[in-house]
């Protein structure tokens, strides 16, 4: 995994490890990820999608 889609894969599993994060922080957390550009990243080589379209 390349660095942006293991950070990627580290925050998917957070937040669907701990469904008791408050709204605030969920809302945050997505924020950054779009505004970072890392929650549309392209899918890998192989074709494998990233974690958001798992």
């Amino acid at each position: 995994l390349e660095a942006g889609q293991s950070l990627l894969f580290d925050n998917w599993r957070v937040l669907h490890a701990r469904p008791r994060l408050s709204d605030n922080s969920i809302r945050h957390l997505k924020r950054f990820w779009i505004d970072s550009g890392i929650a549309y990243q392209t899918p890998d080589k192989d074709g494998g999608n990233n974690a958001f379209r798992a």
